[in-house]
């Protein structure tokens, strides 16, 4: 499959799964090369404390050293989100992180980190098959959600991983970006009508979570 192929591909999956009122066009491009190098720096260790052979690749991309490459797409928004694809047979891809430009320039490493470990979490624990090709973390870029477990336990898993690769200041990055998107999204931080945990409650759970592991 051609780039213009991949990238038509995802931009169809999520204009089929996002909401009719109010959506905003989403729009994607390849990741600049600095960009791709600060994405690299955050998944690296946390890639090698699952196990994954992993080395960082050209074209916006990690390859895994079986040959099934793990790509890149940066989101031409401003606000704090990320989403990740299932992989795909052909071309070979682990998964497909989307990334916001606002999260790219906004968010401090640590922080960054505990989100890429956030959605990492989701892959490794396999909340995405009962999607099939799409699945959103944390903040939805669609409508398409995960359950309120898989959210909470994905924050667990994120916040070992997090702990184990950086000790408990990496681990407080995933207090830190919970707090920073509870603080853009006020209307839906405590909206009990979503399928998330309210972020409030997932901010307590993830510092307890980073002083008891």
């Amino acid at each position: 499959m051609s780039r213009a192929a991949w990238c038509a591909l995802i931009l169809a999956l999520l204009v089929a799964e996002a909401p009719s009122a109010g959506a905003q066009p989403v729009r994607l491009r390849e990741p600049a090369p600095a960009e791709h190098r600060l994405v690299v720096r955050g998944l690296l260790p946390l890639m090698a404390d699952l196990g994954y052979p992993v080395e960082p690749a050209g074209e916006g991309g990690l390859r895994l050293l079986t040959n099934c490459g793990i790509r890149l797409a940066v989101v031409t928004r401003n606000h704090i989100q990320a989403a990740v694809l299932a992989g795909t047979e052909s071309p070979c891809t682990h998964m497909t992180l989307l990334i916001t430009e606002g999260t790219l320039t906004r968010l401090p490493l640590p922080e960054l980190q505990a989100l890429l470990a956030h959605e990492l979490a989701h892959v490794h624990l396999r909340h995405m098959d009962a999607f099939g090709a799409l699945a959103i973390a944390p903040a939805t870029l669609t409508g398409l959600q995960f359950s309120r477990d898989q959210e909470s336990e994905a924050d667990r898993f994120a916040a070992l991983m997090l702990k184990r690769t950086g000790g408990e200041d990496a681990c407080l990055g995933l207090v830190a970006v919970l707090m920073r998107v509870a603080s853009e999204s006020p209307a839906s931080a405590t909206d009990a009508r979503s399928t998330h945990p309210n972020l409030p409650a997932r901010i307590r759970e993830a510092r307890r979570a980073c002083e008891i592991l």
